[in-house]
């Protein structure tokens, strides 16, 4: 799954991933009232132009940077 956040400095998107990452973390998914254990999640971050010129670069790169 991609997300853009557009027009967002670099130091913005990273602390937003960091926010959702942590969201993420604070879930508690339970099934049949048993809890499932922890949920995780990976965030790369890409921006343009210092990351890539276009949007196969862009993705090419935050998923690197998993």
């Amino acid at each position: 799954m991609a997300g853009y956040l557009l027009a967002a400095v670099l130091a913005d998107a990273r602390r937003r991933a960091e926010e959702m990452r942590e969201a993420v973390a604070a879930l508690q998914v339970t099934h049949e009232g048993r809890p499932l254990g922890p949920v995780r999640c990976s965030i790369g971050v890409a921006a343009f132009p210092d990351h890539g010129r276009t949007a196969v670069n862009l993705l090419q790169i935050g998923r690197a940077h998993v």
